[in-house]
């Protein structure tokens, strides 16, 4: 493709030539080689022959653009609540986009849990290392006596005969297994009867005093709604609460649908806030009033039913089997006091007294090494824990309220969080000099080209925050803080979330495209920003040609609005890029161009311009017009040659051709001599 333009622009010049001679000729501009007098019919006039610098170009095609886009996230979850105006152009400091975080109730509770399991644990450690580092008290000493005792007992009374009282108790639990089998076939008692009818009389009034809370409830959720209604009318929104059904015309009890379109435009107007919360909060007393009724009337029912059933219902089989059960279980166990123990009784309660025999021989002992350094890091550990769960729930609060993003300006992007003893690095050194340049801080030169974040830094962080109407936390957290080159374009996308929809530090809220670069330099008075733009022309060329071309080498740029620019290449890549599909083009490098003085057309981003790369150069020659060239008979061409006042056609060869000019040569032909030219 590169070629053929090449060769189509030669022939192109050639036939251009040959038409303006061609056209001289039949004006009698000139005659034939032979003809030494000019016919003057034609208006002509004397030029001296000049010396030149002729070059011929070959045309990329190329497009005028900016860099990558950078996709701006948040560092946490709540609601989008303001975003930069889409095309707008952000300047430091600028804040990029702000949301709200509202503090999670279940959150806080688990926190709080969280915290109350950590001392617990903190207590049992401590108590646990105390134990190990005093001797046995009075009271562990008593305890592990009577443990051995109670185990002798147990081991005694297996290997002796049942007692007399342990005979009159399982006779007094088969007894009592009787009169409940008893009961279970008798028919109810008055006592009973009684009973049950107090249950019903208390369970109507429950249910009498529930509907009268009903009523309350229901009274007061028409309020609330009253007082959202009224002041949706005054902000000149009633038209969308009465399609909403939030406030119907006819004045019946508001919608669960009505309620959850109330719950999610509860910040959509400030002066609503207040009143949305009162109608929430109205419309979840009023659905515990409708449970509560409901309760009651089942306990009402319930009541009821075990009333009738003294008197109509006999025992199931299930209460039969039950207390045939629990008399059998009874009868055995008195039968199993007349029985001589087993060995697995005998084994098991010996291993019992040989249990307590070793606890209480433990606590004459000294503790190892081992088990206090065990015990030393049960501690620290839970210590720890309790720790973690108290940041933690400092952490909820900290990430309740108005956060955003701010724009900075710097090469690192932030990949920690920075806060105030982190360690040093040269994120910090970016943000303490940003922060200097937009005012904030009294720290020196000096301090703030440093890489530590002082409590001055986090003083200037916060003032910065407190402007920007931010949580003035002195923290950044991840997406809190963006280090973009320079000034940046906000993009937009239709994926994009709008304002009043939920975002998360996970979703991408817009993309900046920087625009300039910042390049700093320093005097007596401190650091000065300069900029420099980021628009560049991409282009390419065919690797077969790459030698037209090098680092630094100038170029000639056309806009579409055909202005003529200069730049500079900056890069040019290093592997060549085959073209894919069925295109049969020559493979080709891709190429980077600076426009030169530091101009930028941002009117012009994106669209298509003509990049003039020197094919040929011709320095110092004599030449002239070509409409001053004279074709001759034999094929070659000459210059009317003025002297004394006639003229002579004298032969010239030519060469490169450039800008309407031609470069001649001739043994009577200097810089100076004049030649004819049509006017």
């Amino acid at each position: 493709m590169f070629n053929t333009k090449t060769v189509l622009y030669s022939v192109t010049t050639m036939a251009v030539i040959s038409f303006i001679v061609f056209t001289l000729y039949n004006q009698g501009i000139f005659k034939m080689a032979d003809t030494d007098t000019v016919d003057t019919s034609v208006a002509l006039s004397a030029i001296p022959v000049e010396i030149k610098d002729l070059q011929q170009y070959d045309e990329l095609e190329g497009i005028l653009e900016y860099g990558e886009d950078f996709q701006i996230k948040p560092s946490g979850n709540g609601i989008l609540t303001s975003i930069a105006t889409e095309g707008s152009e952000l300047e430091r400091g600028s804040l990029i986009f702000t949301f709200h975080s509202s503090l999670n109730e279940t959150s806080l509770m688990n926190a709080t849990q969280q915290i109350t399991s950590a001392s617990v644990s903190v207590a049992q450690a401590q108590l646990a290392l105390e134990n190990l580092q005093k001797p046995a008290s009075k009271s562990q000493i008593a305890s592990a006596d009577a443990s051995i005792a109670h185990a002798q007992l147990a081991l005694e009374n297996l290997q002796k005969p049942a007692s007399k009282s342990q005979i009159a108790s399982a006779d007094a639990s088969i007894a009592h297994a009787q009169l409940a089998l008893e009961n279970l076939t008798s028919p109810a008692t008055a006592a009973q009867l009684a009973s049950a009818d107090s249950t019903v009389a208390q369970s109507s009034n429950n249910l009498a005093s529930n509907k009268e809370q009903l009523q309350n409830k229901t009274t007061a959720l028409r309020i609330a709604r009253k007082n959202y209604c009224d002041q949706t009318e005054t902000l000149g929104i009633s038209t969308w609460a009465i399609q909403k059904n939030i406030c119907p015309e006819d004045g019946f009890i508001i919608t669960e649908s009505a309620i959850n379109i109330v719950s999610n435009n509860i910040f959509k107007h400030d002066n609503l806030i207040t009143l949305s919360n009162s109608l929430l909060t109205a419309y979840s007393n009023y659905q515990l009033a409708i449970e509560a009724i409901t309760t009651a009337e089942v306990s009402l029912n319930s009541a009821q039913e075990q009333r009738t059933a003294l008197q109509t219902q006999h025992p199931t089989e299930k209460q039969l089997d039950q207390a045939n059960k629990s008399l059998e279980s009874a009868l055995q166990h008195r039968s199993a006091l007349d029985e001589t123990p087993s060995e697995a009784e005998l084994t098991s309660a010996v291993a019992s007294l040989e249990s307590a025999l070793q606890h209480r021989s433990a606590l004459d002992e000294t503790p190892s090494d081992a088990e206090l350094t065990s015990a030393l890091a049960s501690l620290e550990n839970a210590k720890t824990s309790l720790l973690t769960a108290e940041t933690n729930k400092e952490n909820l609060y900290k990430t309740t309220g108005t956060f955003g993003s701010i724009l900075m300006f710097g090469q690192i992007h932030p990949w920690r969080e920075i806060k105030l003893g982190v360690p040093p690095g040269q994120d910090i050194k970016q943000l303490k000099y940003n922060l200097s340049i937009l005012g904030y801080g009294a720290e020196s030169h000096k301090d703030v080209s440093s890489e530590i974040f002082t409590a001055s830094t986090e003083q200037s962080l916060k003032d910065l925050q407190n402007d920007l109407g931010l949580n003035p936390t002195g923290v950044l957290q991840l997406g809190d803080v963006v280090f973009l080159p320079g000034k940046s374009v906000v993009q937009y996308d239709t994926n994009f979330p709008s304002i009043g929809t939920e975002v998360s530090s996970n979703s991408v809220v817009l993309s900046l495209l920087p625009i300039e670069q910042e390049s700093s330099s320093s005097n007596k008075s401190g650091v000065v920003p300069s900029f420099v733009s980021l628009q560049k022309v991409s282009t390419s060329i065919p690797v077969v040609n790459k030698d037209l071309i090098e680092v630094d080498s100038q170029v000639k740029i056309e806009l579409p609005n055909e202005i003529e620019v200069y730049g500079s290449v900056s890069d040019i890549g290093k592997t060549a890029i085959i073209p894919e599909g069925n295109q049969a083009f020559d493979p080709y490098l891709e190429v980077s161009i600076s426009i030169n003085n530091d101009q930028s057309f941002p009117e012009w981003t994106g669209a298509g311009v003509i990049v003039y790369v020197t094919r040929e150069i011709a320095s110092a020659v004599m030449a002239v017009p070509v409409t001053s060239l004279i074709s001759v008979l034999d094929g070659g061409y000459g210059l009317e040659v003025v002297t004394n006042n006639t003229t002579q056609l004298v032969p010239v060869e030519v060469g490169m051709y450039s800008g309407g000019w031609v470069e001649v040569s001739s043994e009577n032909i200097r810089e100076g001599t004049q030649v004819m030219n049509p006017n």
